[in-house]
């Protein structure tokens, strides 16, 4: 379909849409009117599925970003006049359904709505991703839309059931957990964890391995220290043990040389003189505290010391 002939198509459309809704309805035989509202619920299947055809070619080409829109989805609400989130359906349903065919010849058949084609994209996009799978499941789900004439809400409740003729065993979808479950403790080997918000997201958090005693080492310093430790100097002049005489030290503070193993080999050792006190006193006795006595009255007619008797 070239560009001018959906336009004048669409038109052609809206001015058909605009005869209907001006028609006197009140006028029509009510044998008339639920062939009547069939008819209109067909012509809102064709207009949504249209609709989701426009969606994705303006999600594609960025068209509605051009002309100023932030995203697709809110330039579909705008035109929509629906809550949040009504043009984002659209676009979802254009995603989900995009590799099943069989769904977009119905809604173009106007043989299933766009809330019937939004449970059956959104169900078939939660299994494993198996092809086959997925277009049994498609095509179980579209035969009680089309032949069963089930709605949205029966379709899926349907989807168990559905799951279960097709995957009795469970294989399929045991198969998907244990590659889930695979995938996770791959992260969990690269100390990787992942954990599920209270607003559905996912926050990952990354660790460094732990050290292994063996391979741990004292963190090195790229910077010299301010201060170099050293040990502390040895005493120049130790103290002597009780009763021993004190040696001299290597040398003194005045230059004087100290004499050498030669030179002390010629002079005579004079003897010590005897100390009748030990080189250590023992600590003095601490004396008693001092204890004056408490200051009386005079008795009764005698001179006060502090009164001159003249």
């Amino acid at each position: 379909m070239t560009s001018t002939t959906a336009l004048d198509t669409a038109a052609a459309a809206v001015q058909a849409c605009a005869d209907l809704a001006g028609g006197q309805w009140d006028q029509v035989e009510d044998s008339l009117l639920p062939e009547a509202a069939v008819a209109i619920a067909r012509i809102r299947a064709y207009a949504d599925a249209a609709l989701v055809e426009v969606a994705e070619q303006l999600e594609a080409t960025g068209a509605a970003d051009k002309l100023g829109w932030a995203t697709t989805k809110d330039f579909l609400t705008h035109l929509l006049g629906g809550h949040k989130g009504t043009g984002a359906t659209y676009l979802r349903v254009a995603k989900q359904t995009a590799d099943l065919p069989h769904v977009r010849e119905a809604m173009a058949a106007g043989e299933v709505s766009l809330a019937q084609a939004s449970v059956i994209g959104s169900n078939v996009a939660k299994l494993p991703h198996v092809d086959d799978l997925r277009a049994a499941a498609a095509g179980k789900l579209l035969e009680l839309a089309v032949g069963e004439q089930r709605d949205a809400t029966d379709l899926d409740h349907d989807i168990t059931d559905v799951i279960h003729d097709l995957d009795p065993d469970g294989t399929l979808l045991a198969w998907d957990t244990e590659k889930d479950k695979a995938e996770r403790s791959a992260h969990r080997a690269r100390f990787l964890t992942f954990t599920r918000t209270s607003s559905a997201a996912t926050r990952s958090r990354a660790t460094a391995p732990p050290r292994t005693p063996s391979s741990s080492k004292p963190p090195s310093c790229r910077w010299p220290l301010p201060w170099s430790p050293s040990p502390a100097p040895a005493a120049a002049n130790p103290t002597p043990r009780s009763g021993a005489t004190p040696r001299p030290a290597s040398g003194s503070a005045t230059g004087v040389p100290t004499p050498t193993a030669a030179t002390t080999a010629a002079i005579p050792a004079s003897p010590a003189p005897a100390s009748s006190t030990p080189s250590s006193k023992p600590p003095a006795a601490s004396k008693p505290p001092t204890h004056y006595p408490t200051p009386t009255a005079p008795p009764p007619g005698s001179p006060s010391p502090h009164r001159s008797t003249r």
